[in-house]
């Protein structure tokens, strides 16, 4: 139960980064769901690990805002929502293929995906696919709070595929 109120603090904590290079976007940092192996909270089910990220540098004469609660917590549930649709493929876990995806991905307001495409290959076509597979199976995700803008629901993810 400490894992995973470590975990949910974690995640909570930093998981407001949209996707980096979108246009628009600036040079902000990209989500970072880190998951399959390593620690395994839920009995199995691989981890999702958010590193702290950093806030851009604010806008002269712009007033600071936190985020807000709501949109922190849905945040929250988007990745936990995508997590629990991860599979490990059985071909790639019997020959040994690890790795980690980046994936880019975005949703609409319904919470259905609009688009996916590997960034970065796990050097694995099997755990890339699966990576694509695992958002399609997701569906529909989460809805956002009402007020997060469009330009917010473009992400980054690392899927990390580890045997152990």
């Amino acid at each position: 139960m400490k894992l995973f109120a470590q975990w949910a603090l974690a995640l909570v904590a930093t998981l407001a980064i949209p996707l980096a290079g979108c246009a628009g976007m600036g040079d902000r940092s990209p989500i970072q769901a880190v998951s399959a192996g390593g620690d395994r909270p839920f009995g199995g089910a691989p981890a999702v690990e958010i590193p702290p990220s950093e806030a851009a540098p604010p806008t002269p004469g712009a007033a600071l805002q936190k985020p807000r609660i709501d949109i922190i917590r849905w945040k929250s549930a988007l990745a936990a929502h995508i997590e629990r649709f991860k599979r490990y493929p059985a071909k790639a876990r019997s020959s040994g293929e690890q790795g980690i995806a980046k994936v880019a991905f975005s949703i609409d307001h319904q919470g259905r995906l609009l688009t996916s495409r590997i960034v970065e290959s796990s050097g694995s076509p099997t755990l890339d696919q699966e990576t694509l597979a695992m958002l399609v199976r997701a569906q529909p995700m989460p809805r956002p709070p009402g007020e997060v803008p469009d330009n917010q629901l473009s992400f980054v993810v690392p899927v990390r595929f580890n045997i152990r």
